[in-house]
């Protein structure tokens, strides 16, 4: 199992630490995503967050952070390049919206 799970499951089962019933689930910094779980492990992970009075989001998302940073970190080089020239085009793409939206016009139509 990933090692850096493992400190996550060990932090979350530290009965002497004391836990953020809540995360950050509403700055910009973060983003929320609805991803279909099996119910067993829906159910599993809303166990972990009534027994670590954890909120089953915040549960969830460092869990997929964890994972989804192993699983970039697996890809090819080719592959990450890739993904980081896509990702570029797509900010790009999302900046000059933002801008084309936020455009002033003197003209009063």
């Amino acid at each position: 199992m990933n090692s850096e799970i493992v400190r996550l499951m060990d932090d979350l089962c530290d009965t002497g630490k004391a836990h953020e019933a809540s995360c950050d689930l509403s700055s910009s910094s973060v983003q929320t995503v609805a991803a279909p779980v099996p119910t067993e492990l829906y159910n599993e992970l809303q166990t972990l967050a009534t027994i670590y009075k954890r909120d089953t989001n915040c549960i969830a998302g460092d869990l997929l952070t964890i994972v989804l940073k192993e699983a970039l970190s697996g890809l090819p080089e080719a592959e990450r390049k890739n993904l980081s020239e896509v990702r570029k085009q797509s900010e790009l793409q999302d900046a000059m919206r933002h801008m084309e939206e936020q455009r002033f016009d003197a003209g009063g139509t």
